[in-house]
């Protein structure tokens, strides 16, 4: 009785300071609504140019891309959930995918009215592991400083294994002829770039359980992971600057290797990859280093020229076994732990490289058998064309940026806020011209010293181009209100070819840090007057393939919506699952080393009391 008069009395109390937050709550809610309204303000009446917007006015030639004929388009999706019992985690992973059809004759028509499951492409695994080899798993647990921080590296496991088993997925995806278009429910910048810096961090470490993969080409190794991620298959354009400059000779002596020539005198280096002798030296200055690095695994022992070992020539093919080798072991077998090679941990700095090399091959394949990959994002905070790309591109035609620009830093907001206020001239559906995800690393730059710059790196060091496009994209507005709109989108994809290369033009970026900054020509991909085909084919593909009768796929994906409703039953039903196990198995022993509340967590058994008091009608 005294119990339930204390918590009347704390809820008293309560009220009354709540009353006061209110209040201040309001007020300051007050002030940032006429912040917001000045921005409204100044972007309805500003003069931001057009030029920048592609509204779809006609059906694209598609079938100059997939030919005629009827295809299938798949949307990938994966979910994950974890549990905790008696100091053991208990990860659970899986990928779904939903296809329609769509197609190609005079135009583009899509039908996701019956969009189906795709059996074939589904995959879950449950992964357990003792808390204790949290740290072997996540070595930067070790140094987690907060539980948040501790937490935070455990959430990364099953979030790495759950961007597997989707690029799993669109792999599998891309061996059928039928399939001509693969979407993710993510970016395939976004899941590279990460990744891709894992990998690095992965090579400095020198050691990795990937080792252990044996293939029928010999060994995998560090080298394989780090020229398949440089170069592909081979097919990847590989710039002749900076620190990528070792990379393009290497490509260089494959190909020469390749063509049964012999090496490549030091003194031919420059006129083979057209550039000037302080860069060549530079370039050579590198090779050698990751041939040291590597313990001279990548270059033939000769002081006269360069020339790669015959073994190198077969990275690719020693890379792309070891992905289907790495998904069967993760997915698929039963007599060895997931996370385990040969007894040796696999780290997440594994499984992120794997992820990053998943992404190269999906490019290779993409472009290959001409399927259109595309990755969308819902929720992003980026803000590269509003930092990067409108201001290098302004700043290039001798404008004056800076007046242009919005008070906003949000691409998103920005675009949101401008397509409502600008509805009568932004009619949907529509995109943003495509830029390379290249523009993203560099920002606008100008200097006496340089007068041809017009960009400088981010950080040192401008990512390679001409390997991802982004854009963003609106898909419809109400027919009783044209300003009220679907959210705003991103999207990106590979960069093909064949199709692209016509909208390659130059930026003059600098390169370097303090005084050994060095500008370089870099060609990247600028959708300008001429529309981008692809481009176009991606918001024809996307405004046909939404549901506007469910609010939560307005203006976005029909197949992504019905895989994530699918992924997410599977890992609301995991969850029970797992405590099932966890009850049946692990609780028994807790019971026998009398060791109950280490098999649940005292914050967990505090909210189940209080949620069997609030039910029993207590406060």
């Amino acid at each position: 009785m005294n119990f339930q008069l204390h918590l009347k009395a704390v809820w008293r109390v309560c009220a009354l300071s709540f009353s006061h937050d209110a209040r201040r709550l309001r007020s300051s809610t007050k002030s940032l609504i006429e912040l917001m309204e000045k921005r409204v303000k100044i972007l309805r009446e500003g003069g931001f140019s057009s030029s920048y917007f592609k509204p779809l006015t006609q059906s694209p030639k598609a079938e100059l891309f997939f030919g005629r004929g009827c295809f299938k388009a798949v949307g990938i999706d994966g979910s994950e959930a974890t549990e905790e019992r008696l100091e053991m985690l208990l990860f659970y992973v899986c990928a779904a995918a939903y296809s329609c059809t769509f197609e190609v004759a005079d135009g583009l028509k899509v039908d996701v009215s019956e969009a189906t499951r795709e059996d074939a492409l589904t995959v879950s695994s449950c992964i357990p592991l003792w808390m204790e080899d949290v740290v072997e798993v996540n070595p930067y647990s070790a140094y987690a400083y907060s539980d948040v921080e501790f937490k935070r590296s455990i959430e990364s496991i099953p979030n790495s294994l759950m961007m597997l088993a989707e690029l799993h997925l669109a792999l599998k995806a891309l061996d059928s002829s039928e399939v001509r278009v693969v979407i993710l429910d993510r970016l395939l910048s976004g899941t590279y770039s990460p990744s891709a810096r894992d990998l690095r961090r992965l090579l400095l470490k020198g050691a990795s359980a990937l080792e252990q993969v044996d293939t029928p080409h010999g060994k995998l190794s560090l080298l394989d992971l780090r020229l398949a991620s440089r170069l592909g298959d081979g097919s990847f354009k590989v710039p002749t600057r900076g620190v990528h400059g070792a990379y393009a000779l290497v490509k260089l002596l494959i190909e020469a290797k390749r063509r049964g020539e012999g090496g490549i005198p030091p003194s031919e280096v420059k006129d083979k990859l057209s550039v000037g002798e302080d860069a060549a030296q530079s370039f050579i200055k590198l090779l050698v280093k990751i041939n040291e690095a590597h313990g001279n695994q990548l270059l033939e022992e000769s002081e006269h020229v360069f020339s790669v070992r015959e073994e190198v020539l077969g990275y690719w093919d020693r890379v792309s076994y070891a992905l289907n080798w790495f998904f069967h072991h993760l997915f698929e077998q039963e007599k060895e732990h997931p996370l385990m090679i040969n007894e040796q941990w696999l780290t997440t700095l594994d499984l992120n490289a794997m992820a990053a090399l998943s992404m190269v091959k999906l490019v290779v394949e993409a472009r290959r058998r001409r399927v259109l990959l595309i990755g969308i994002a819902k929720d992003t905070n980026a803000t590269d064309f509003l930092r990067s790309v409108i201001p290098i591109l302004e700043f290039s035609k001798g404008r004056d940026y800076r007046q242009l620009l919005p008070p906003l830093r949000s691409d998103r907001a920005f675009l949101t806020i401008l397509s409502a206020a600008k509805c009568d001239e932004l009619p949907t559906p529509w995109r943003t011209i495509e830029y390379d995800y290249c523009y993203s690393t560099m920002h606008p730059f100008s200097a006496e010293e340089f007068p041809e710059a017009n960009a400088i790196a981010a950080r040192r060091v401008v990512f390679p181009e001409q390997l991802f496009i982004k854009g963003y994209f609106q898909l419809r507005s109400s027919s009783l209100d044209s300003s009220v709109r679907s959210p705003v989108f991103v999207y990106d994809r590979p960069f093909y070819p064949e199709f692209d290369e016509d909208h390659v033009s130059p930026v003059f970026c600098l390169e370097g840090w303090r005084k050994k900054m060095k500008m370089w020509r870099i060609e990247v991909f600028t959708e300008a007057d001429d529309r981008s085909l692809l481009g176009d084919v991606v918001l024809a593909l996307l405004s046909q393939s939404d549901n506007p009768a469910v609010i939560e796929e307005l203006g976005h994906n029909h197949l992504l919506f019905l895989a994530d409703k699918y992924v997410k039953a599977l890992s609301k039903q995991a969850r029970r699952m797992l405590k099932g196990v966890a009850d049946l198995d692990l609780v028994a022993v807790a019971r026998k080393y009398k060791a109950f509340f280490a098999a649940r967590r005292f914050r967990d058994l505090r909210s189940e009391a209080e949620y069997i008091r609030e039910r029993a009608g207590g406060v």
